[in-house]
């Protein structure tokens, strides 16, 4: 996919410097992810793609965002809250999983108690 659009943030500029060639589809997601924040999406497909890269690069668009309203964000900054977002998930992921485990356990329990067999 080729770009018309330059991108305009540091931040964006400063990861398309230092990203290796196999990192290019994640430069052109934020790329075009900054063009559609910089600019009202029109249409269903525009809106479609800007909501799928939303939530597909969360710190990423909040990061772009704070820059294009005055705050610039380098990238050490960018990748300690990338690195905060994924200990936040995992534990999350994490809890969400001993709920599931526990839940299994007490209905199995039941089943059991139900006379359900082994």
């Amino acid at each position: 996919m080729s770009h018309s659009y330059r991108p305009s943030t540091v931040l964006v500029q400063s990861l398309l410097r230092i990203s290796p060639w196999q990192q290019r589809h994640y430069i052109e997601d934020l790329i075009t992810l900054e063009g559609l924040l910089k600019q009202t999406p029109r249409g269903f497909a525009t809106n479609l793609l800007l909501h799928t890269l939303k939530s597909r690069y969360p710190v990423e668009v909040q990061c772009i965002l704070e820059e294009l309203a005055g705050h610039p964000v380098s990238v050490e900054v960018l990748f300690e809250r990338l690195d905060n977002y994924r200990v936040e998930r995992n534990a999350a992921e994490t809890q969400q999983c001993e709920r599931e485990h526990q839940e299994d356990l007490r209905n199995y329990a039941a089943w059991r108690a139900a006379g359900g067999r082994p």
